[in-house]
């Protein structure tokens, strides 16, 4: 697996590895998430994979 980028997010449930997501004109293709605990509000990290299409 590679990982083009990680972000922080505000915490949602609906989102899964099933996803993309869209990034300055880039889409990449969420490969983990992680709950981080002990921080208000609630987020996430999330591991991405550029996706190249051609």
């Amino acid at each position: 697996m590679r990982i083009d980028k990680l972000i922080r997010v505000q915490r949602r449930d609906d989102v899964t590895t099933d996803d993309t997501a869209l990034i300055d004109g880039q889409e990449y293709k969420v490969r983990q998430i992680q709950y981080v605990v002990d921080i208000r509000p609630r987020v996430m990290d999330l591991s991405l994979e550029r996706l190249v299409h051609g």
